[in-house]
């Protein structure tokens, strides 16, 4: 086809395919490094988080997040978020991150507050991303209707470690796995099966 007369398209009117894949597969996120919180044990350090940018598009946040990030890449450089103020960190789309999350109270409340009797299905679903990923490496996100084979674990072997990984991780919630919740577990189970053995197994320490 033949280019228009007065046609002055430029370089910025241009784009590739490795970019559009690089903008698909990670994050621009925007926020401030909150100073006063000690890093997670992998070093990461807690940032509230305003905003974020993926596939070239701009979000704001309806409302800041706490979470763990590694170190920023520098002030904020996109979306109009004023470098003076925010920094970015650009990550993968995969990145499993630690959220803080908190809830004002009245100290009465909180006094009365009983210790939970039962895992979260968010503390559940870390627990098993991060297992998983520390048995096999997989950093994909979490899908209920899949099995752990799409997640690397195939072995008798690796099903096992998986177990011992999920075991210690609950534990470090203050939790205990029963003995038996795990038992049955084999390549083929999904997600929804694992999370659900992992809610029922989990008993509170004390």
């Amino acid at each position: 086809m033949a280019k228009k007369s007065g046609n002055q398209l430029m370089e910025n009117h241009q784009t590739s395919l490795n970019d559009i894949i690089d903008q698909a597969s990670t994050v621009v996120v925007f926020g401030k490094i909150v100073q006063d919180l000690q890093p997670t044990s992998q070093g990461h350090s807690f940032a509230q988080v305003f905003g974020y940018k993926r596939n070239s598009v701009c979000s704001k946040l309806p409302s800041p997040v706490v979470i763990a990030l590694p170190d920023p890449d520098g002030p904020a450089s996109d979306c109009g978020w004023d470098p003076q103020e925010f920094a970015q960190w650009t990550l993968p789309a995969s990145f499993l991150p630690t959220r803080l999350h908190i809830q004002p109270m009245a100290l009465t409340s909180a006094l009365a507050s009983d210790l939970p009797t039962k895992l979260t299905a968010a503390q559940i679903s870390a627990i098993v991303s991060s297992s998983i990923q520390e048995v096999t490496g997989s950093t994909q996100p979490l899908d209920p209707s899949k099995t752990l084979q799409t997640f690397g674990v195939f072995t008798s072997q690796q099903v096992a470690q998986l177990g011992a990984a999920i075991g210690a991780k609950v534990s470090q919630d203050n939790f205990t796995l029963s003995n038996n919740a795990l038992a049955s577990m084999g390549s083929s189970w999904t997600i929804s099966q694992l999370e659900s053995a992992i809610y029922d197994g989990a008993r509170p320490n004390g």
